[in-house]
């Protein structure tokens, strides 16, 4: 059934805590309290915020009680979220939680700000700016310097702003105080001093409301100070360029380069200008104008400093408008200079690729093994180490594959790469005719990776009885919990004692600092997931576990909480799709598998190919179906969940005709086009996972695999839908 976001919210907080709080009494922390806040919270969960607070004011009675000081900052809490700000003062008074004192300075800031009480509040935030421990000084010292510059202290503000440069240059608030110096430096008519903090703060980030405040400002300069702000300089372009490509604002970024390439400028800035107009109309899909964009360029600037990059744009164009000859020879090129080793192994890695596609397999292999070679000790040696695989397959040298994808396996742990290179290994035993090391090898990815794709693919090959492998309990959740370590860590204990307060939206500022402090950890990156999930950010919670907990995805185990497979798998709109899959070649399972993998239930996600809600349908393809259902055709109602799932469930019937019910051509044909199905199936189908393996778009690839793998933990986890 169907539940709104809202309650969604709702129903976590009570689930949530209840694990939370069982593992901090297992540690033998806050024993004596969690039942009184988990009632507290239940009633919050309910909307009874009366009962609520009047459970904390019972508990607040008693000074000298530690629950009573957190009982005290809960009101805290609660009185500034409610905007009674006398409560907030008055609940602090009577006193909280030691490692929560920077915190509730904090409440006491924000309450005094609303009732417009600046001096008090320049006051508290003056308290947390000389802390040198607590996350909360930066922004301090950014409201700090606002709060002082409205009275007119000019020199103050300055000397603030400074303070905050020296001690947090790559800040969260470094935008914005640069502004605030700005206003400072022109309110004393130091204009060059302020262009040059507007500057600052624009290449920070173009893209933010402050970067075009500041950009703004600039534009306006001479018109309202009579001061000609001083040109940009080639190496302020290039910043700015890739400020803009860093947070993917490429339309943006185009738009001003060709700006800038139409405006009067100094021809020094060519280079880089159509350098960057090149790499931008690539990374936008405009790969024919890029092509010509390079080719200018190389022709223009046959010794720029950019000359390797634009080789190497130039054949990657090339390759992805299948003109080989010309993205061959812009790859050796890139090849025969060396330099960047980056740009040298992707070269190499591509024009494997192009190799393999034209089916020169001997002229593959040795580009390969020399990837192999230059990449160990680097991320893209994995991928090199496949595709040589893949290669020696192709030649039927199933031996060589073998221990090539062994040598894959060895480093590729908690990655897709390792129950990828266990199944493969086994496949070429049995190609081998060496049954015994086949079946060992398929039962062992069927254990070791019980929730992959290659399991679901082992589960149909012969196993040995007598074969156990051992379970290993992949999660390691006990790894992180708030026990006596949090006495001598500062922000462990606060980020400890505000998740016990259910108060997430604080532990979850707290938490990169607890990062910092105690390291890398599972559990740790869990708490960070749970905590999402617990503020309604689950697109967010589950970003955490597919970055960060991939291999506990593989591998499952059996102290994983329930709360980490519904982030991964959420349960949504299933009545709908029971509904139309009653009568189908393919169960809800499928389909629910296909929605998360296709838009993780979010119903009106539009993609950039312009695909629109829960099963991305395009709307050409919507329109078709709905006249053969006697529907009204609207695109605007493909964000309409019914509609969509109506719409989608009757294109995937169609695909299971036309395909004999074949799921991976189902799936390949519903991601990639049915041509490109019906022409991959021609080329090299045959067996199932290895035409998978061979289907030239990773993107299609991936999600055939995904939406199997998906299919499965639906069908673990929801077995009665």
């Amino acid at each position: 059934m169907f539940v709104s976001p809202h309650k969604k919210i709702i129903h976590a907080i009570p689930l949530f805590a209840i694990f939370c709080w069982v593992s901090l009494t297992q540690a033998g922390t806050f024993r004596e309290d969690s039942l009184y806040l988990a009632a507290f919270w239940e009633k919050v969960s309910i909307g009874d915020s009366a009962s609520a607070r009047s459970m904390l004011i019972a508990l607040s009675e008693n000074p000298d009680d530690e629950l009573a000081r957190k009982a005290n900052f809960l009101l805290a809490k609660m009185a500034l979220d409610s905007r009674d700000f006398d409560g907030v003062h008055e609940a602090i008074a009577l006193g909280i939680s030691e490692p929560l004192g920077d915190w509730a300075t904090y409440l006491q800031a924000r309450a005094y700000q609303e009732r417009n009480r600046t001096s008090d509040a320049a006051e508290c935030f003056a308290r947390l700016a000389s802390d040198s421990v607590s996350i909360l000084t930066e922004e301090a010292l950014w409201n700090l310097a606002s709060l002082i510059l409205d009275k007119g202290l000019i020199d103050s503000t300055i000397r603030l702003a400074a303070l905050h440069r020296q001690r947090f240059p790559d800040g969260a608030y470094r935008q914005k105080v640069e502004l605030i110096e700005a206003s400072a430096r022109i309110f004393l008519q130091e204009y060059e001093e302020a262009v040059e903090c507007l500057y600052r703060a624009e290449l920070l980030d173009p893209t933010s409301e402050t970067g075009k405040q500041a950009e703004l400002k600039l534009l306006s300069f001479k018109r309202f100070y009579a001061f000609e702000p001083r040109p940009r300089s080639n190496d302020e372009i290039v910043k700015r360029m890739e400020t803009l490509v860093r947070v993917r604002a490429y339309k943006q970024a185009l738009s001003w380069v060709e700006e800038l390439l139409a405006a009067p400028h100094s021809s020094s800035f060519d280079d880089t200008l159509l350098y960057w107009k090149g790499t931008l109309l690539a990374t936008t899909g405009k790969h024919r104008e890029a092509i010509a964009v390079f080719s200018e360029h190389r022709r223009r600037f046959p010794d720029s400093p950019h000359a390797n990059d634009v080789s190497f744009n130039l054949g990657r164009s090339a390759y992805l408008r299948s003109e080989d000859s010309l993205a061959i020879a812009n790859f050796q090129q890139v090849i025969e200079r060396g330099g960047d080793s980056l740009r040298l192994l992707d070269a190499l890695k591509l024009l494997g690729i192009l190799y393999t596609d034209a089916k020169d397999l001997e002229a593959a292999r040795p580009i390969f093994e020399r990837l192999v070679a230059l990449s160990e000790g680097n991320s893209i040696q994995l991928e090199a180490l496949w595709r040589l695989g893949w290669v020696l397959w192709d030649l039927s040298r199933f031996g060589e594959a073998e221990r090539v994808w062994a040598q894959l396996g060895e480093i590729a742990e908690e990655s897709d790469y390792d129950p990828a290179a266990l199944y493969w290994r086994a496949r070429c035993f049995e190609k081998m005719k060496d049954s015994y090391r086949a079946s060992e090898l398929f039962q062992q990815t069927q254990v070791s990776f019980p929730y992959s794709y290659y399991a679901i693919l082992s589960a149909s090959k012969p196993r040995l009885d007598t074969l156990v492998w051992p379970q290993g309990d992949a999660s390691s959740w006990e790894a992180f919990t708030c026990a006596d370590e949090a006495a001598t860590t500062p922000h462990l204990a606060k980020f400890c004692l505000l998740e016990h307060l259910r108060l997430s939206d604080l532990a979850l500022r707290e938490w990169p600092a607890v990062q910092s402090e105690i390291g890398e950890s599972p559990g740790l990156w869990w708490q960070r997931a749970a905590l999402l999930e617990d503020v309604g950010a689950r697109d967010q919670a589950w970003l955490v576990i597919r970055d960060h907990l991939l291999f506990i995805l593989l591998k499952g185990g059996p102290k994983v909480p329930d709360l980490f497979w519904r982030i991964t798998y959420p349960l949504d709109f299933d009545d709908i799709v029971g509904r139309y899959t009653l009568a189908q070649p393919f169960d809800a399972h499928f389909v629910l598998g296909l929605i998360c993998q296709e838009s993780r239930f979010q119903a009106e996600v539009v993609s950039g190919a312009g695909a629109i809600g829960l099963m991305q349908l395009m709307p050409a393809t919507a329109q078709r179906l709905a006249l053969q259902l006697g529907l009204p055709s609207s695109s605007a109602r493909l964000v309409d969940a019914e509609y969509n799932i109506t719409l989608g469930t009757a294109y995937l019937a169609e695909l299971f005709e036309r395909f004999s019910g074949d799921s991976v051509l189902v799936l390949a044909a519903y991601n990639a086009g049915e041509s490109a199905a019906l022409a991959w199936d021609a080329e090299f189908g045959g067996e199932t996972d290895v035409f998978v393996e061979h289907i030239p778009y990773r993107e299609t690839r991936l999600f055939v695999k995904r939406v199997l793998q998906n299919a499965a933990a639906y069908r673990r986890l929801y077995p009665k839908l």
